[in-house]
């Protein structure tokens, strides 16, 4: 009976043993399947750790380059504004420069047209001058030829009646007198 208890106890143990060792081979399956989750899950978490830095670098490369465009951007619009400006300016001077020169050329044209005005009015009136002279010496021709004429009449009429208005002279050696000419006199006046 002892023996049989002996035995029963024996294999209790190998049983035990059996079990023990089973449990160790399922604890450290099941050790090591946890310890492959964990690899995995740690292996995800380091993925998406990774994906997550990588796409905030990328975010901060993308916000950076567009900080980048944007500055030179805006260097670029205030060299354009720079470049509109003194386009400005150089547009503005020139516009009073033409306007200036412009100016000076009416200016000039307005001389001229009032020189050639002064010019033909003063012709004008020198011709009108001349004509005046003219006109005057013309009479004055006039007058003395009819004073010549009426003169002439009277001497015949009465040669012997005014010694002064038959004036004589001598000629020759016979000492004839014979009436002399009036002279005849131009009257030539300035206006």
């Amino acid at each position: 009976m002892k023996r049989v208890i002996e035995e029963q106890l024996q294999l209790e143990k190998e049983r035990e043993a059996e079990l023990q060792i089973i449990f160790r081979e399922e604890a450290q399956k099941l050790w090591e399947k946890r310890e492959a989750e964990w690899e995995r899950e740690k292996a995800a978490r380091d993925r998406l750790m990774k994906e997550v830095l990588a796409g905030r670098r990328r975010q901060i490369q993308e916000k950076m380059e567009f900080n980048r465009r944007a500055q030179e951007e805006s260097v670029k619009y205030r060299e354009q504004l720079i470049k509109d400006l003194e386009e400005t300016k150089e547009l503005t001077r020139r516009e009073k420069e033409q306007e200036e020169e412009l100016r000076r050329a009416r200016g000039k044209e307005l001389a001229a047209q009032v020189q050639h005005q002064e010019e033909e009015q003063r012709q004008r009136e020198e011709e009108e001058e001349a004509r005046s002279a003219q006109q005057r010496c013309q009479e004055a021709r006039h007058l003395a030829e009819r004073g010549h004429g009426s003169r002439v009449g009277a001497a015949r009429a009465h040669p012997d009646t005014s010694p002064a208005a038959s004036p004589t002279v001598l000629s020759g050696s016979s000492h004839a007198r014979t009436p002399a000419r009036p002279a005849l006199v131009l009257v030539l006046t300035e206006g």
